[in-house]
């Protein structure tokens, strides 16, 4: 649909922005009926850009999310905000969400309402957590709370997966290394072997057969594995697939436990800040299973959810679930007990953000000699077969 950029007023102060319409006379209809007097309307020449996804990271809204509380916290008004934050931004995609947004809510909708319009951009629990800062009153509070939550959430998710990526980069190139010599590396010394006329080793008699088949059914291999990583990767992107994928990564020694200790970590920053920010004790489970990140604690999260509205104490379905260590659990019901859940929630959230961050650096410095030992190992048996022969034919010389 095309875009229109618009100058006008709204009462005695002056606006512009951008509208999406079908054309100029929708537009002007559109901004009449948000109380906006149009002054000039032009249609916005399409820019020649290629992007994936929204193009907006997780980093720009963190840092527009803060920008915002401290702007408020200094005084200034909601759109002039918005306004203000439109124009310093670089990003092209963020710049022209925040200024639909600036004009939703110049046009009388709700903050909360706006963003919603953005469900790529802005999620449920930010949505949700905005709603409920604009009902009390609180918006400025809980915009910090929101750029704190998010700032560690990506930091942790951010340590998890460099965790996680490292070993499996090395691995590719170990593996890409060890074919690529097989394929072509060993026919160089086969056909020197060939020339000696003497019997190889066992060793080395099994490096080139090996060499031979991947030679052979190089095409094969190849894809054979992409279409294992293909089906691999749809399988875990349907419901069943990702469920039962993350029951079992919760049950692997080392990195289960990690997996384990992010949900809890997850589980109770996301669950602390949004009833500390008032959102309903339902609601914030609902929100908080969407955001778990494995499907297996969210549907136990749900299911919690689903007893506690029957009139259960959070602490009893989570208890049930096994999902959580006793520690977790035991804290939680004191902190229903004390009222004081929220602090509680921040307690737990804090202590397995640094098991987190311990967890992966053991993670990291075990897996560097393992995965050493494995790529010398691997590239070592291959060397050493490839000169056996040549230590058998000096020895017999001598």
């Amino acid at each position: 649909m095309p875009v229109f950029k618009y100058v006008g007023m709204v009462g005695s102060k002056k606006t512009e922005g951008e509208i999406q319409a079908a054309d100029a006379t929708e537009a002007n209809r559109i901004l009449t009926g948000r109380n906006i007097a149009v002054e000039s309307i032009t249609k916005k020449p399409k820019d020649l850009s290629f992007s994936f996804g929204t193009g907006i990271k997780t980093k720009d809204l963190v840092v527009f999310t803060r920008q915002f509380s401290t702007m408020l916290n200094a005084g200034i008004n909601l759109v002039d905000c918005l306004s203000i934050l439109s124009q310093q931004m670089e990003n092209k995609a963020f710049r022209n969400v925040v200024q639909d947004v600036k004009s939703e809510v110049e046009s009388g909708k709700p903050l909360n309402e706006a963003l919603r319009k953005y469900p790529k951009v802005f999620n449920n629990l930010y949505c949700s957590l905005v709603e409920a800062g604009e009902a009390g009153g609180l918006l400025t509070n809980v915009l910090d709370r929101l750029s704190i939550y998010m700032e560690k959430n990506m930091e942790l998710i951010g340590k998890v997966k460099s965790a996680m990526t490292y070993p499996s980069i090395i691995m590719v190139v170990a593996l890409s290394l060890i074919i690529g010599m097989m394929y072509f590396v060993i026919p160089t010394f086969e056909e020197m072997f060939e020339g000696m006329g003497s019997t190889l080793p066992g060793l080395t008699q099994g490096v080139v057969d090996l060499s031979r088949f991947i030679q052979k059914y190089i095409v094969q291999i190849l894809f054979i594995i992409i279409a294992t990583v293909v089906i691999f990767v749809v399988w875990k992107r349907s419901p069943k697939g990702r469920y039962l994928f993350d029951r079992f990564v919760l049950g692997t020694p080392i990195f289960g436990d990690i997996t384990k200790k992010n949900a809890v970590a997850r589980f109770s920053r996301t669950f602390g800040t949004l009833v500390a920010s008032g959102v309903d004790i339902l609601k914030s489970m609902e929100i908080t299973a969407r955001t778990a990140g494995n499907s297996y604690i969210e549907a136990e999260l749900l299911k919690a959810r689903t007893k506690v509205s029957g009139g259960s104490e959070i602490s009893v379905p989570l208890q049930e679930a096994r999902v959580f260590p006793p520690m977790v659990v035991s804290m939680i019901s004191a902190g229903e007990k004390s009222g004081a859940l929220e602090d509680m929630l921040s307690k737990i959230a804090d202590f397995y953000e640094l098991e987190v961050d311990q967890a992966v650096g053991t993670l990291t410095t075990a897996m560097e000699p393992m995965i050493m030992i494995f790529l010398g190992g691997g590239i070592g048996t291959i060397v050493i077969a490839l000169f056996m022969p040549m230590f058998t034919m000096v020895s017999e010389i001598v």
